[in-house]
């Protein structure tokens, strides 16, 4: 049970690794704007979880800030998650991943973000972030405030910057969710009995997701097989995922202005 692993937990992994393996995805089109990639949806349940990377607009070319992600969970209580974040180009580091709403107001337990080692990896991003957070690490009298919170709720703050950039030009910068193993970017409920998965993935800045045959890694969500109807309680697709990230383009009317977010 998720509440009762230790602080040194750093992934709920153990709650799954012995049922899962791995199996192809497939990649949609979406009519709009943006891509809409889509994992087999044969299980899928009612996505009652929205997790939303922002979007800037870096007009004076910049950037130091902050972007949020966002947990939007419909009314649904969860106990913990685990998540990894990636970006592929120079131009953008991530320097640090901070706790966002949960961690302040409902005064969770565990919290730890940590860079990832991605050198000589074949096929990961320059920079990849794993980020785990537990709201209860073993029973005890003391609890969390609260397990979820309404509307959007600011989960994580990413800070970004291109202060070692020598220069940037016009470009979209996309930020998004990476996933090694089917425990990836996953959530659990409050008993910590169900884990949640990706049910699709949607990228606004358009950018290629890569080759949908590989299995692992992939930007395009957990695949087929993840999906154990053979156990009594296998993960469920309850999770629509956004990618966002940064897009810089040059105003010199507003050279002194801030990174501005981008409305969705």
């Amino acid at each position: 049970m998720i509440k009762r692993l230790a602080l040194t937990v750093i992934s709920l992994a153990a709650l799954t690794v012995s049922i899962y393996a791995a199996d192809s995805t497939k990649v949609a089109a979406d009519s709009l704007a943006f891509d809409r990639i889509t994992a087999d949806t044969t299980a899928a349940d009612t996505a009652v979880y929205e997790l939303s990377i922002g979007r800037l607009l870096v007009d004076n070319m910049q950037l130091n800030d902050t972007l949020l992600l966002t947990l939007n969970t419909h009314g649904r209580e969860l106990g913990a998650f685990d998540l990894k974040i990636a970006v592929d180009n120079p131009i953008v580091d991530i320097l640090d991943i901070l706790p966002g709403e949960l961690q302040d107001s409902c005064r969770w337990e565990y919290f730890n973000a940590r860079r990832m080692e991605t050198t000589g990896r074949e096929n990961f991003p320059a920079e990849l972030w794993q980020v785990v957070a537990l709201a209860e690490t073993a029973s005890g009298p003391t609890h969390p405030a609260c397990y979820s919170l309404d509307g959007d709720i600011v989960l994580l703050r990413i800070v970004l910057s291109n202060a070692h950039a020598l220069q940037t030009p016009d470009q979209k910068v996309p930020i998004y969710f990476f996933w090694e193993d089917c425990t990836d970017n996953a959530i659990s409920g409050r008993s910590g009995y169900s884990l949640l998965m990706s049910r699709h993935v949607y990228d606004y800045f358009g950018d290629s997701p890569g080759d949908d045959s590989r299995l692992f890694p992939s930007r395009i969500g957990a695949p087929t097989e993840c999906i154990k109807t053979n156990v009594s309680n296998p993960m469920r697709r309850m999770i629509d995922f956004h990618n966002g990230g940064v897009e810089f383009k040059l105003n010199l009317e507003a050279i002194d202005s801030a990174a501005i977010p981008i409305e969705k």
